[in-house]
């Protein structure tokens, strides 16, 4: 029988009940499978991302630029931790994840500049030791603070939820408080951002400024009611070490540490020093670990946001190799501090181990921006391994017994 086009039943009808497998089938043959007849495929959620052990960067810089990003992904990083200068302007997020997102980039969104948390206008820095003790102080004392960074992130959350790139907020970095006060604002805005966002992942800290031991029983550290969290850290302990303007060039990786501000005097026995190598770091994030089965917190929740050292360090290479070695066993995320940061160049590793020359110093002291040699070297290549499957299983180790390593090697300008 003839059907007029317009009351011809369709395929579907006329094929029955067992139609839908009919077009699956040939959707599977087409290579179409992961598609959904009649609407598009839906997007994995932003947890998805975090299921197996991911590797990033920091990005902290007063104007960020796509060709550094460019630049990032060349090298096989994929996703980056994006710590804008000022508060975040919501447009002006948005504008920046699209361009993410069209290099095929992830982001996790770190506000350390809050309301009340930092001043509005000062340039991010990515080295951990500039710490302005007086405006954190003044935030944790204000309740008026506190409730207007809550209101700016469910505000924030609100404008950007859904942004393909996202995979990830992180409110309230490397706080230093109280444990009480920061689970009572944690709670906060976890309430706040999933009121607007129920699918973005939240980062979360311990206190003590993200230290692993901020992790410790005796801290009081706990997670909170919500399955879409990643608890995160920063590693660089030991900071007499990682920090060059503490040891000033006297601390060589792996090995003992110094036990005064000066060079101990010949002949001075110096048994009794802790030596840091594998061992001590694994010492250092052991509370992590032990918070993780308290908690029955599973691996793949677990962020090390931050991690580094000065790169003129003697041994700063093994250093972070060891490091590296330490997150993959245990299955962390993790993030290096930084990629080119541009107010700081004591971790900018494609620097290598060099100073970056006089020169440089004396065009910016003429207002100039000079051009710096960056690229591979044998300490950006500890880093720049993991990011091209060279380096799994290849980070080295210092533990007991280990061999002596060999230098890093030297870069910088003229």
């Amino acid at each position: 029988m003839f059907h007029p086009p317009c009351h011809r039943p369709s395929l579907a009808r006329r094929l029955g009940r067992d139609a839908f497998p009919v077009f699956a089938a040939l959707a599977a043959g087409l290579g179409l499978s992961g598609l959904a007849i009649g609407r598009e495929p839906a997007r994995p959620a932003p947890i998805a991302f975090w299921s197996e052990p991911r590797g990033g960067a920091n990005l902290m810089h007063r104007v960020e630029s796509r060709e550094r990003w460019v630049a990032a992904r060349d090298y096989g990083i994929r996703w980056i931790r994006l710590a804008p200068s000022t508060w975040p302007d919501p447009r002006a997020i948005r504008a920046l994840l699209d361009q993410c997102d069209s290099l095929g980039m992830r982001v996790v969104l770190a506000t350390p500049r809050l309301p009340g948390r930092g001043s509005p206008d000062s340039a991010p820095t990515p080295n951990p030791f500039d710490h302005d003790r007086e405006r954190e102080a003044a935030f944790w004392a204000s309740e008026k603070a506190q409730a207007e960074a809550v209101t700016f992130w469910s505000d924030l959350a609100k404008s950007l939820a859904g942004h393909p790139s996202l995979v990830a907020y992180d409110p309230l970095p490397a706080p230093h408080a109280e444990p009480v006060d920061i689970h009572r604002i944690q709670t906060r805005l976890v309430r706040a951002i999933r009121e607007a966002d129920r699918r973005t992942p939240i980062v979360l800290w311990a206190g003590s400024g993200g230290a692993p031991a901020a992790f410790a029983a005796f801290a009081g550290f706990e997670p909170v009611p919500d399955s879409l969290v990643l608890y995160a850290c920063r590693m660089f302990e030991p900071r007499t070490y990682t920090d060059r303007r503490v040891h000033r060039g006297r601390f060589a990786y792996p090995g003992p540490e110094p036990a005064a501000p000066e060079p101990a005097a010949a002949g001075t026995d110096s048994a009794s020093a802790r030596v840091w190598n594998r061992d001590a770091l694994a010492e250092v994030l052991h509370p992590i670990v032990d918070w993780q089965e308290r908690y029955r917190i599973p691996s793949n929740r677990i962020l090390v946001a931050e991690f580094g050292v000065h790169r003129q360090n003697p041994g700063a290479a093994i250093y972070l190799g060891d490091l590296l070695r330490l997150f993959q066993e245990r299955g962390w995320h993790w993030a290096f501090t930084a990629f080119r940061p541009d107010s700081d160049h004591a971790m900018d590793y494609e620097l290598g181990t060099g100073p970056v020359g006089e020169s440089y110093w004396r065009a910016r002291r003429s207002g100039i921006e000079p051009q710096l040699e960056r690229g591979p070297n044998p300490l950006f290549d500890v880093l720049r391994n993991q990011f091209t499957g060279a380096g799994e299983g290849a980070a080295g180790g210092t533990g007991a017994g280990a061999a002596a390593p060999e230098s890093a090697g030297a870069r910088g300008t003229p």
